[in-house]
């Protein structure tokens, strides 16, 4: 994973009060403390686990990430 891609999802941990579980070339997780919000990578974009609505594919995983976080709201 790249180092800017890393940085933006450990700054979203922080600002949300997340935890970082694991973040790796393939798939990114991270807990609320309640659910993990997961994100995996298909081909070569990002798609969103666990989620009530249909799979959208996103650029990076923070983005996916964030799109949960929209959903849980």
């Amino acid at each position: 994973m790249h180092h800017s891609t890393m940085a933006a999802l450990v700054r979203l941990c922080r600002d949300r009060g997340l935890t970082l579980v694991t973040a790796d070339d393939d798939k990114v997780s991270l807990d609320d403390g309640t659910s993990l919000l997961e994100a995996a990578r298909i081909g070569d974009r990002w798609a969103p686990l666990n989620t009530p609505r249909p799979p959208r594919a996103f650029k990076t995983p923070t983005d996916a990430i964030r799109s949960l976080l929209r959903d849980a709201r």
